[in-house]
């Protein structure tokens, strides 16, 4: 299997634990306001660090491949070419109304919770689709050269949180990763 492949689908699994964890904090201030504000800047930082500068141009470079041998995938890739774009601005927007708040100007709760849940939706949804439909194509369509050309043409650009040096700016959410995570699975008892 393709190192760059590996590494897409296992960005999806990181991607979407923390919109889960994103999705919780925009539960917790509907109900009560009492949200972690950093957290879900960190996270925002996070989506607009990696996912939009490096995930998704990766993605790109398997999708042109993947037209060259299925020019029936072309309506589906420009789909997800466009959501890129979109996710990239409304994470733009989302990173502008939580250094706002951070910055301590009055924001509207209603207003954070629905561009919040705005963005979770359509990121959501976007991965969907290409867990169900551009992954499997780009299986069945995509020959060994291929994909060793695209491993070649890999920067050599890490994932900020989960890759094997942790960016200092990341360090917090990291750590409540590794907290939430160790709550919801607590080592076993000593027998």
């Amino acid at each position: 299997m393709s190192q760059l492949f590996e590494q897409i689908r296992l960005d999806h699994v990181h991607i979407a634990q923390l919109l889960d964890i994103l999705d919780h904090q925009l539960n917790i201030l509907s109900e009560a306001g009492g949200a972690d504000f950093e957290l879900i800047c960190d996270i925002i930082r996070y989506m607009t660090t990696y996912p939009d500068t490096v995930h998704h141009p990766r993605e790109g470079l398997m999708f042109e491949r993947l037209l060259a041998h299925d020019a029936s995938a072309a309506d589906l890739l420009r789909d997800l070419t466009t959501e890129h774009r979109l996710l990239a601005e409304k994470g733009a927007a989302c990173m502008e109304i939580m250094r706002q708040v951070i910055d301590g100007a009055m924001v509207r709760r209603d207003q954070i919770e629905a561009l919040g849940r705005e963005y979770v939706a359509l990121l959501r949804a976007h991965m969907d689709k290409e867990d169900t439909d551009a992954f499997p194509r780009l299986e069945k369509n995509l020959t060994d050269e291929d994909w060793r050309a695209l491993d070649a043409s890999l920067d050599p650009q890490d994932d900020p949180v989960f890759g094997p040096q942790v960016e200092a700016q990341f360090d917090s959410l990291l750590t409540f990763i590794h907290q939430h995570s160790a709550d919801r699975h607590p080592p076993p008892e000593d027998l």
